[in-house]
């Protein structure tokens, strides 16, 4: 095969096709490659790591844990209850505390209104021993009253000794009724004395005698 030759070159290089299509018209075309963006906190995806190599020592230590949650639990569940019952007892004690305290105040209220009771009782007795006391006073001195209707009091015998007795009294009495001129025997006096303290030959002090 020869070479070409020039005007076939350009017969070539003239060439076109019937609808205007050159091949010198053509051009590469620009090759484009979309740049990946480095992965952010806002674009990432956390794919999960997966092991489809799964063992049969992480199956038995997910079991483990799946035992250790039920135990615990199980004790909190214990620890709970345990709670619970040391505060029904704690209840239960003070329930009975404020019920012996009610007991013991009912016992006391009615202490006090059996006390009342008595209280009242007494005092109604002393004011009737009161009002016995005033008739029994007056008594004894309009009993007295009667009794002196027969006393005589003798003025102007001085005290001589501190230890005079009623003999003494009656002796002088005696003497003061004769000295008048009236004769009387001890026997006629039921009873002498002096009245108020010793005065030792005081004038004026007087004693006084009762007849029958």
């Amino acid at each position: 095969m020869g070479k070409p030759t020039s005007e076939s070159r350009k017969r070539k290089n003239s060439s076109t096709s019937s609808d205007g299509f050159s091949p010198a018209n053509l051009k590469p075309a620009k090759a484009t490659v979309k740049s990946l963006r480095p992965a952010t906190k806002k674009n990432k995806i956390n794919l999960p790591n997966v092991d489809n190599s799964m063992t049969e020592g992480s199956e038995y230590s997910l079991e483990t844990i799946m035992q250790e949650i039920k135990l615990n639990r199980l004790t909190m569940d214990n620890i709970k209850n345990e709670i619970v019952k040391s505060v029904e007892d704690q209840l239960l004690k003070l329930q009975l505390e404020i019920q012996n305290l009610k007991d013991e105040n009912i016992t006391l209220k009615n202490l006090l209104e059996g006390r009342s009771e008595i209280e009242r009782r007494l005092q109604s007795e002393l004011e009737d021993a009161k009002g016995i006391a005033a008739v029994a006073t007056k008594r004894v001195n309009d009993l007295e009253q009667w009794t002196r209707r027969s006393s005589i009091r003798i003025y102007g015998i001085a005290d001589k000794e501190p230890t005079e007795d009623f003999n003494d009294s009656i002796n002088l009495a005696i003497k003061v009724f004769k000295s008048i001129g009236i004769e009387i025997q001890p026997h006629h006096i039921d009873i002498a004395h002096r009245l108020g303290k010793f005065q030792h030959k005081k004038p004026g002090h007087h004693c006084e005698i009762s007849l029958p």
